[in-house]
């Protein structure tokens, strides 16, 4: 085995490790008491980027996408500690959205990266550079002008040009 691959083998396991089977999902970890943070979040959902394709994450984005809501939101929705408006707690943005459409693509989840594209699309579109966006309605919040969210409407809109 060679370097590069011994270090992805590390890497995947080590992914593995975040594995919360409590919530079938990713999650964070408490690294002073080795606690899971019983959170599905947009982090949970970079798994694809990573080169991990799972279904039951891909249920979750389902349920997510069927749901009504904006898609990927900060934190599940259908959590006990959604919060629609506060920082990490709910809010979609658009960097994080990239990512996890990108993995989705990588991975051949061609339809749900479309679909997390054109909604963080039409939030841009419909809302402007924002830093990030309310789940339930779209509604712009932080700073009015992100680069990194004007980056993610280029990166795309470039990549739709090209036919990609």
């Amino acid at each position: 085995m060679s370097e590069i691959e011994q270090w992805i083998k590390e890497l995947t396991e080590g992914c593995e490790q975040l594995w919360n089977a409590h919530i079938a999902a990713y999650d964070s970890v408490d690294l002073r008491t080795q606690t899971f943070a019983n959170s599905l979040s947009n982090a949970s959902f970079l798994c694809w980027y990573a080169g991990i394709d799972n279904p039951e994450m891909k249920a979750h984005l389902e349920r997510m996408l069927a749901s009504g809501h904006y898609i990927v939101p900060s934190y599940d929705p259908a959590g006990e500690h959604y919060d629609a408006m506060r920082y990490w707690r709910g809010p979609v943005w658009a960097f994080m959205n990239a990512l996890v459409g990108w993995g989705l693509e990588e991975q051949g989840h061609v339809e749900l990266a479309r679909a997390v594209r054109q909604q963080t699309a039409g939030l841009i579109a419909n809302f402007g550079f924002a830093e990030y966006f309310n789940p339930d309605d779209g509604t712009p919040a932080g700073g009015g002008h992100f680069t990194w969210t004007a980056a993610v409407w280029l990166s795309w809109s470039l990549s739709e040009i090209a036919g990609g």
